[in-house]
């Protein structure tokens, strides 16, 4: 009977983890990724999203042939069940309409570094899915 009770505890404190447990593995820089098609190989794009451990985004890409950086998007992010992230933009120099909007992103990993994201702008009803591939600390092979 305890042991029966103990897991009645225990349930609920794990699905209240969940979330937590799947915000960790989003949290990093992710390179966007053209997918490849036919013989043509996955090209990596010149554009970046930082996802932090404390809910903030930012979005970044080379701008010309000068190598010039600049940020496109950012705000904060939340992460909630069914494999969705909630953005809510504070800046976008992309698209000024969806400043202080929410954009909901559905997200499903192919692997532990890569991730495809599918969203629907709420402004323009225009559908979007992206490849993302996560930046880590190694040479390049």
């Amino acid at each position: 009977m305890k042991k029966f009770l103990l897991l009645l505890l225990l349930v609920p404190l794990t699905l209240c983890a969940e979330p937590v447990e799947q915000k960790d593995q989003l949290v990093g820089i992710w390179q966007q990724v053209s997918p490849a098609k036919g013989d043509n190989p996955a090209i990596k794009l010149p554009v970046w999203k930082v996802l932090q451990q404390d809910g903030q985004f930012t979005l970044f890409l080379i701008a010309n042939k000068q190598a010039q950086s600049i940020i496109t998007n950012q705000g904060t992010y939340t992460v909630g069940a069914d494999n969705v992230i909630v953005e809510h933009i504070s800046a976008s120099l992309t698209k000024p309409e969806m400043v202080g909007k929410k954009n909901k992103i559905s997200y499903k990993f192919l692997d532990r570094d890569t991730m495809v994201i599918s969203y629907r702008f709420p402004t323009d009803q225009t559908d979007v899915t992206e490849m993302w591939v996560r930046v880590k600390m190694e040479l390049p092979r």
